[in-house]
């Protein structure tokens, strides 16, 4: 139903006082006490705040005045606050003039006012933090549907504002699945980089080697020269216009970059090693034909002993198999049953793998 401009009738008495502020407003002669009151008055009730501001919306015509004479008398008979000081002529009509001739500036100053006086936004939540240990994967719901999967020794920082969401990758590896609001953009920093979200899946893995974006589904913005001192840069990202300084990744590609030269590069990965590289969220490592010394570097993380090998030729090994998280043991055990390598665990908590001859 389309709102009609006229004077509420079956709340008389809030009228009255919306109107008395608009008058006590208009002599700007309100001390900081009036305006405290005038405040908590607007934020008391939605109510206030919307008849307030529709009275200040009313048309600056003076024949409005005719619907506003009695309530404004009968509020300036209730309400001191809202007398002008000074002289006022006989039979009280010169206030009723006054008001004739100034309902345009009352109005005028009233919706300056009522701009900044908005009932308060709700809350946004609190930032949260989430980490796991050497070893653990936690799986967490956000506030906007979205949900975050933590890898092994990771750490991140969740804040949502209005208008966009960031998290803070501090170090470690998560997986995001992005619940979609084009209002509010899903950012995540890893140190200067940035990935934004375009209605998508996608993990972050950020160590002092390198940093490894890989896109599940959808697509992501990724950008330099965003980090957490630079938040107020952010840029709400679509598929058909994203912003100049960023390069978009869609669903099957990763993202590599080497912390050392900053060398990017970008590569398609097909549907099993998409699996593969994946494979932690459900608990599990899968390894392929992989050199051991890539396997090697990916089970550190899963472990708080240090791994070493004891020459080329045991790292150049190749080596396939999948093992759960959080079990090892199981590792070094295929190690030397089915590969030939021998597992030297030393005082100071190493294990040294090297090949059997």
């Amino acid at each position: 139903m389309k709102r009609k401009d006229v004077l509420s009738t079956d709340a008389p008495d809030l009228t009255a006082e919306a109107c008395a502020w608009l008058a006590q407003l208009e002599t700007g002669k309100l001390s900081k006490e009036d305006m405290a009151a005038f405040r908590e008055w607007i934020q008391r009730s939605p109510r206030h705040y919307e008849e307030i501001r529709r009275l200040a919306e009313l048309s600056l015509e003076v024949n409005v005045l005719t619907g506003m004479a009695e309530p404004l008398k009968e509020a300036a008979k209730r309400k001191h606050i809202v007398r002008r000081s000074g002289k006022t002529s006989r039979g009280g009509n010169a206030f009723w003039r006054w008001g004739a001739f100034s309902l345009a500036g009352t109005c005028a100053l009233a919706f300056a006012v009522f701009s900044q006086l908005r009932p308060p936004a709700p809350a946004m939540p609190e930032p949260i933090y989430l980490a796991t240990a050497v070893g653990e994967t936690q799986d967490v719901s956000l506030e906007d549907g979205s949900r975050v999967k933590l890898n092994t020794d990771s750490k991140i920082e969740v804040e949502f504002a209005q208008a966009s969401r960031s998290v803070y990758l501090e170090k470690g590896e998560a997986f995001f699945d992005v619940a979609h609001d084009t209002s509010r953009p899903f950012t995540v920093y890893a140190g200067d980089r940035s990935v934004t979200a375009v209605g998508t899946a996608f993990s972050v893995r950020w160590t002092d080697e390198e940093l490894v974006v890989t896109v599940s589904e959808g697509k992501v913005a990724y950008g330099r020269g965003l980090s957490r001192s630079a938040a107020d840069q952010i840029v709400q990202v679509s598929a058909s216009a994203p912003p100049p300084a960023a390069a978009l990744l869609g669903a099957g590609q990763r993202l590599e970059v080497s912390s050392l030269s900053n060398a990017e590069t970008v590569e398609r990965l097909p549907d099993n090693v998409m699996s593969r590289e994946l494979a932690w969220r459900s608990g599990f490592l899968d390894f392929e034909d992989a050199p051991l010394q890539e396997v090697v570097r990916e089970m550190q993380r899963y472990t708080p002993q240090r791994i070493e090998i004891a020459d080329q030729e045991t790292a150049d090994l190749r080596f396939g198999g999948v093992f759960r998280i959080g079990q090892t043991d199981a590792f070094f055990e295929a190690l030397e049953l089915s590969f030939g390598v021998e597992v030297e665990s030393t005082e100071d908590n190493r294990l040294i793998l090297r090949s059997v001859d």
